[in-house]
């Protein structure tokens, strides 16, 4: 089990730090753009595309991280107050829709990003002209990134959850919910 936590770790922490990354360069990209038009009257023709290029990286790139860290927005009005099995089951379910819904959704970012790459796809927003497959391939290793620590979540789950079945989990939450004293 601490080989897979490790792993989650490493894997999550990868798409963090790049999209982290791509945040500070974007906010120094917008910034220099500024500069560049404002004090200098010298717009530039590639600002606009890097920047949203990689706005879309960063937060693709950083799905895996905040999802591993739990700092999605996660509604728990109805599930907070059900016994706390139907919760761990309730959970197994709703990674396991995620991680199909994910993996459709990286299969057709790869069939996107590598048939742009293909074609030599380039943006049409400025005269820089830049390659989409740029963003679209960091889309795709994103949700891909995203899917494998889904996989190893619902892995993780199902091993506490066995883990919990054999010690006396069922004894101890039986009552609704609640432990008995």
């Amino acid at each position: 089990m601490k080989i897979l936590n490790g792993f989650l770790n490493i894997a999550s922490s990868i798409g963090g730090v790049l999209s982290g990354t791509l945040v500070v360069g974007l906010v120094l990209i917008i910034t220099y753009d500024f500069g560049a038009r404002y004090l200098f009257n010298m717009p530039t023709i590639w600002s606009y595309d890097v920047a949203t290029f990689s706005l879309a990286a960063a937060v693709f790139l950083g799905l895996a991280y905040t999802f591993y860290r739990k700092a999605h927005i996660r509604m728990e009005l109805v599930t907070s107050h059900l016994p706390r099995r139907l919760q761990t089951w309730l959970r197994l379910v709703t990674y396991v829709i995620g991680l199909g819904f994910v993996g459709v959704l990286a299969s057709q970012a790869w069939t996107f990003a590598l048939h742009s790459c293909h074609e030599n796809a380039r943006s049409t927003a400025t005269f820089a002209a830049l390659p989409l497959c740029i963003p679209q391939l960091a889309m795709a290793s994103g949700l891909s990134l995203l899917w494998l620590v889904v996989l190893l979540t619902i892995c993780r789950h199902m091993w506490l959850m066995r883990r919990e079945e054999g010690s006396s989990f069922s004894e101890a939450f039986s009552n609704g919910g609640q432990k008995e004293t």
